[in-house]
């Protein structure tokens, strides 16, 4: 079986500068090792809540069967299923293909688009914080 990597893309963290009310967006990229479809995914993007704000999602690549996301529900990650203690809520998403076509190529696939805000009264230019990406479930493919 392939290596499923999920990763951010970093180029805009060039331009960040982190003040408060600036926004970023993070693409959410896939790749399997050996560019083969698979049957999906589901991955959390976990986050400090004190110093970023989601603001939306767009983009989300599609599947045949489901392709679904938490933004706007506010989930909190009770259990520190990253085992980083700074961060605190999360964003879910799942996608599911019936044939295990999805998200395949030798190139990343863009599975979303994440904007955060930086928090009013924070200054991330001289604090720092985390966004995690783990992955719940992986699929065949």
């Amino acid at each position: 079986m392939a290596n499923q990597e999920v990763f951010f893309d970093e180029t805009n963290l060039a331009s960040f500068t982190g003040k408060p009310g600036e926004e970023i967006i993070l693409p959410l990229k896939y790749k399997a090792s050996d560019g083969s479809g698979t049957t999906g995914i589901k991955v959390e993007v976990y986050y400090d809540s004190t110093l970023l704000t989601p603001v939306s999602v767009e983009d989300q690549l599609a599947a045949s069967l489901i392709s679904t996301n938490t933004f706007g529900q506010d989930l909190i990650d009770e259990s520190n299923s990253d085992s980083d203690e700074n961060t605190d809520k999360y964003i879910g998403f799942s996608w599911g293909d019936l044939f295990g076509n999805w998200a395949g190529g030798t190139d990343p696939k863009t599975l979303a688009n994440i904007k955060f805000k930086v928090a009013e009264g924070v200054d991330l230019s001289s604090a720092a914080t985390s966004i995690r990406i783990e992955s719940s479930e992986t699929a065949a493919g």
